[in-house]
């Protein structure tokens, strides 16, 4: 989180260290003015966006937006920005709830939330496993209908077993950073796996990508000890393959990169890919 990262990447510059996450998805980074500093996947308001226009592309037009502090801008805003993508393209925002991480009691929201005239055919959560899965389960159980929509947060493994129903992962949706499903990725994590490494998922391809792009880019440079040479490679550079599928671009943003974001559905309790592309409206970023 941006909390420890900034101040970290200030202390990098010094030592003209470029300071790369292959996570981070918080817009206070591209924000903070940093020039040492990139990040392998899109900020949060980009993710928002992509999962706003899937449940919209799904029949979804009146949202609640579940917000918490918790975790910065990652669990306060990034429901907002979904506000803001969904009405862009029509829909209404009917309702906003307060949350905080940890909850695994949610029928207060619950019952306000089914009170709601016009009923939501999509809730929106930015949080994390186990939480948002027994958020759908509890919504399902009141007898809601409608999508469960969510951000990075969702993409655990245990997401599945957590919510335990084929039925409710079916209105389950959220935006992430790589499809997994028909990409190299999922090869490249059996590989960690058998050369004996503790891999978890998504997380860990994306920091193959990260060492595979950094090595391309230090190659290109000339250099793998100057961090401003090898960042002016990064953003000099077309595009870079990805083993997480597709390519990606940092010649445009420059702390952020350009890629497609991927939104994760459910059928018959597997992942499938419901959209994949670049969203054309930043609620925030730049």
């Amino acid at each position: 989180f941006p909390d420890s990262l900034i101040p970290m990447a200030k202390m990098a510059e010094g030592y003209n260290a470029l300071v790369y996450s292959p996570q981070i998805t918080q817009v206070e980074m591209h924000e903070s003015g940093l020039t040492n500093f990139v990040a392998g996947v899109v900020p949060d308001d980009v993710g928002a966006s992509a999962a706003a226009s899937a449940a919209y592309a799904e029949g979804a037009r009146n949202a609640v937006l579940m917000t918490s502090d918790s975790a910065g801008s990652w669990s306060a805003k990034t429901p907002e920005w979904f506000g803001a993508a969904f009405e862009k393209l029509g829909g209404k925002v009917v309702g906003r709830f307060n949350h905080t991480i940890g909850t695994s009691d949610w029928s207060p929201q619950i019952t306000d939330i089914m009170k709601i005239s016009p009923a939501p055919d999509v809730v929106h959560i930015c949080s994390v496993v186990p939480d948002v899965g027994i958020l759908a389960k509890q919504l399902s159980a009141a007898g809601y209908k409608g999508w469960v929509a969510g951000c990075d947060g969702f993409d655990d493994p245990s997401l599945e077993a957590t919510v335990g129903s084929d039925e409710v992962l079916s209105r389950v949706m959220f935006a992430t950073h790589t499809p997994m499903v028909g990409t190299p990725a999922g090869a490249f994590i059996e590989q960690c796996k058998k050369d004996g490494f503790k891999v978890n998922g998504i997380f860990d391809a994306l920091g193959g990508d990260m060492i595979r792009i950094l090595v391309d880019a230090a190659i290109n440079a000339g250099t793998t000890t100057d961090g401003a040479k090898i960042l002016a490679a990064l953003k000099a550079r077309d595009s870079f393959e990805l083993v997480t599928g597709g390519t990606l671009s940092f010649k445009e943003k420059g702390t952020w990169p350009i890629r497609t974001v991927p939104v994760i559905g459910f059928e018959s309790g597997k992942r499938v890919v419901l959209r994949n592309d670049t969203p054309s409206f930043l609620p925030h970023s730049k």
